[in-house]
């Protein structure tokens, strides 16, 4: 009985370790439901638009609703967008007459399927226009209520184009009236981060049963309130907003922003920036327009690494490495850079980060990253028996990272198993163990 007892045992660890093997990463499924859009673009155009998508299974795009910063309030006619989901990459890309110019659009999503960020260019030559857009996925079954916001405290970054152009950083709290309080700020235009007394905005933020946030006060009287909406993700940790100023209050056309507010609160353990992959993406104004997306490779010590850099204006990446530090409030800063301020978020699947660049004239630039899922070590030894074998879902890892009979497989490289797979797996796996059962003779 107990040999009995420990082959099953080893069968149940053998089998749950090739379920592991075998997790998931990305689909086009992870694509179909309603998400929230909200999008910048600077250019040749300076705008906002936000917008509410259902896309189907497969990867159709019905528009519910849309509006933008030019007085638009319907969606088009003949709505045609179609979003596809490179499930080797987890890259999203877009095609239809709605899309982005075709090979500008990059787009990659969290870990946990709700969130993703991409940029994109518009437009023809020399007309172009950029744009950074952020997709919150709505998850049936939340529910949303005033409490959610109240005593809160809170991170935001900001990106302003238009009349003027830069960025925001803030740190404050949501009372539990709903009012804003701004504990400390640093604006671009003005040099080092200051502390202020707490201050008061008179700006009251409320969210509907759907999630959707909108402003209200006497405080902040240059915003065009009724334009200033946004979202509150399922988890209630962070809220994607755009709006514009009135620009009859500075006589010289309008800022158009995108804000994006983290909740804060969670403890993280303050070191190096931890090791692991994220996607980024960047849009960039001022003396230059632009968007940059690459992938950022963190190594022990928390040093960065950039690769498949991919920028509108042909710029380069950064030469060498840069360091990069956590706080336990999650604020990421990066040596050498004094200028970047970087939060990571609530669940820590994607960093916001706000910075400077160049040395007069100046751009600014906005950066969200989406954390890839992680890459899943495998015991090549008990996976394979023929050592001639050398791939897994196309990739090579002959000549890869190992260590012993134990191979790093990056994680976009492994899928899924099908149910009939799943349970042709555990049968097999079974049947080693006990090939006497009655499951496994044949006949």
């Amino acid at each position: 009985m107990k040999k009995y007892l420990t082959a099953f045992l080893v069968t149940v660890y053998v089998f749950l370790s090739m379920n592991v093997v075998l997790a998931a990463t990305y689909s086009q499924a992870d694509l179909t439901g309603t998400w929230n859009f909200n999008l910048l673009r600077t250019g040749a155009e300076n705008m906002w638009m936000r917008a509410q998508f259902s896309i189907n299974s497969s990867g159709g795009v019905t528009c519910v609703s849309m509006s933008d910063s030019g007085g638009g309030t319907t969606c088009p006619e003949g709505f045609d967008l179609t979003c596809t989901m490179n499930e080797t990459t987890g890259v999203i890309t877009q095609s239809g007459y709605h899309a982005a110019n075709a090979g500008t659009d990059h787009i990659t999503m969290t870990s946990n399927k709700n969130f993703a960020a991409g940029t994109s260019t518009t437009g023809d030559d020399p007309n172009y226009k950029y744009q950074l857009v952020i997709m919150q996925k709505v998850v049936p079954g939340t529910t949303y209520s005033n409490a959610d916001l109240q005593n809160k405290d809170f991170v935001w970054h900001e990106l302003y184009i238009g009349r003027n152009t830069g960025w925001n950083y803030a740190i404050g709290k949501i009372n539990d009236s709903r009012e804003v309080i701004l504990q400390s700020e640093i604006d671009s235009c003005c040099g080092e981060e200051v502390s202020v007394p707490p201050e008061y905005t008179a700006v009251f933020l409320s969210v509907d049963s759907a999630g959707v946030v909108t402003m209200s006060g006497t405080g902040a009287d240059d915003v065009e309130k009724a334009t200033c909406k946004g979202f509150l993700s399922a988890d209630k940790k962070t809220i994607v907003v755009v709006y514009h100023d009135d620009p009859e209050s500075e006589g010289a056309g309008s800022e158009y922003s995108l804000k994006i507010i983290q909740i804060t609160g969670q403890t993280y353990t303050a070191g190096p920036l931890p090791a692991g992959t994220s996607s980024a993406h960047m849009l960039g104004t001022g003396a230059a327009n632009f968007w940059v997306h690459y992938i950022n490779t963190v190594s022990s010590g928390g040093v960065m690494n950039f690769s498949q850099w991919v920028a509108s204006n042909g710029m380069t990446a950064p030469e060498g490495t840069l360091t990069g530090s956590l706080d336990a409030s999650g604020t990421l800063t990066v040596a050498g850079n004094p200028t970047y301020h970087g939060q990571v978020s609530h669940d820590g699947t994607f960093t916001v980060g706000t910075q400077t660049g160049g040395t007069g004239p100046y751009v600014y630039m906005l950066t969200v990253t989406t954390k890839k899922a992680p890459d899943f070590k495998v015991d090549v030894a008990n996976l394979y028996y023929d050592d001639t074998v050398r791939t897994v879902n196309n990739y090579d890892f002959s000549s890869g990272t190992k260590s012993g009979d134990i191979i790093t497989i990056p994680a976009e490289f492994v899928t899924k198993p099908s149910p009939g797979e799943f349970l042709t797996a555990f049968l097999f796996v079974f049947c080693i163990s006990f090939p006497r059962s009655k499951l496994c003779l044949p006949g």
